[in-house]
């Protein structure tokens, strides 16, 4: 039996060199930082529905209290008789606690949410909501027409939500 010599024993063991080594660390840091910006980009968007969601919750919240309200400051007791006079827009110098028809929302500018139930108000901190009110009379509803109440809601990353219906002189 030959003896190798010290020579051919490490010629003939595998392994890596120092440039292999280098040259993965490169690669994986590389894939690594792209994986990450992607993963990051997916993170914030994450968020978008979460806050879309609440928003649209605040502004159903308002539409419940703001279509319980009567057409016009003179129309009868829940909606009988309906208001027969031109459509008008405007707040009658009430107090929000004193809002009794769908137009004296129209004053709402830029304000933190204010709901009937102070409990869940506390759960939309840095929105802002506004409400404008406009008469509409080419809808098909009645001959008295009806009024269209735009709600806007921006969520605290200045994101911002439109929601719009309709409240009919019946």
């Amino acid at each position: 039996m030959t003896r190798l010599s010290t020579r051919s024993r490490y010629a003939s063991s595998t392994g890596a060199t120092l440039v292999e080594l280098v040259l993965t660390i490169v690669i994986m840091a590389i894939a690594l930082s792209a994986s990450l910006s992607a993963f990051s980009l997916l993170i914030g968007r994450s968020a978008d529905g979460f806050s879309q969601n609440k928003s649209a919750q605040l502004a159903q919240l308002y539409f419940d209290e703001i279509l319980a309200r009567g057409f016009d400051h003179d129309t009868g007791l829940g909606g009988i008789p309906a208001y027969t006079g031109p459509c008008r827009v405007g707040n009658n110098g009430e107090a929000r606690a004193d809002f009794n028809d769908v137009d004296d929302y129209d004053i709402i500018d830029q304000e933190q949410p204010a709901l009937i139930d102070q409990s869940l108000a506390g759960l939309y901190d840095g929105y802002r909501v506004s409400v404008s009110v406009q008469c509409v009379n080419d809808v098909g509803v009645n001959t008295h027409g009806a009024k269209l109440i735009q709600l806007t809601v921006q969520d605290p990353r200045n994101q911002i939500a439109r929601f719009a219906v309709y409240k009919g002189n019946y």
